[in-house]
């Protein structure tokens, strides 16, 4: 079970959707053909009795396994899971906390999104900047506060997420650990960071 909803503080399995529209792109990497095209031409036979050709074929065989050793390596250091990711240093608001708390605590650390905590510090909520902005100016942070989260484990896969947050229209997702203890969050910013690293390596090769 990869994603769970948190409705004041319990913790129930999210019903996954069909997200197959999502799947648009097969290939992250380079076209497979391409890649055969590749492969075949560095594997001609070169013309006999050609030095220069030999050794020019030498020359691009040792290239192209650096290249191979060198992508695999890069592919191996790309982040899987959430917890690859995730902020750590979670910041939160307690549900007893004013309006003005929260607004001070987006103001000083930039956040859009922070998770609401009880006195049991388990998670109950969450805010954004559109909930101070569309609900009464007076009030704690519990009438403001969304109390329905969609909380997603520390070893889901990160495509999973993407889906999930294109589907829900999700700005933020929390990251629980199996005790539904709050270890992390995953943004937009984070996935937006996590595709740009795979397309530069892809333009590596």
């Amino acid at each position: 079970m990869s994603f769970i909803v948190s409705f004041k503080g319990q913790f129930q399995p999210y019903p996954l959707p069909d997200l197959s529209h999502y799947d648009r792109v097969k290939n992250v990497y380079k076209a497979k053909q391409a890649q055969e095209l590749k492969d075949n031409h560095e594997n001609e036979t070169p013309i006999e009795g050609n030095f220069e050709n030999t050794k020019n074929r030498h020359s691009s065989q040792g290239i192209s396994a650096y290249q191979k050793s060198e992508k695999q390596y890069q592919q191996e250091r790309i982040p899987h899971q959430a917890r690859d990711i995730m902020s750590t240093n979670v910041r939160v608001l307690s549900y007893r906390a004013s309006r003005q708390e929260g607004i001070e605590m987006m103001d000083k650390y930039g956040f859009r999104h922070i998770p609401v905590i009880n006195d049991e510090q388990t998670l109950i909520g969450i805010i954004s900047e559109k909930d101070f902005l569309a609900k009464p100016l007076n009030g704690t942070i519990e009438t403001l506060m969304s109390e329905k989260v969609l909380t997603c484990l520390d070893t889901t896969r990160l495509q999973d997420i993407a889906k999930i947050m294109l589907h829900e229209k999700l700005g933020a997702l929390p990251v629980v650990n199996e005790k539904h203890i709050l270890v992390g969050i995953v943004t937009q910013t984070d996935i937006l960071q996590f595709v740009t690293r795979i397309m530069s390596i892809n333009q590596l090769f």
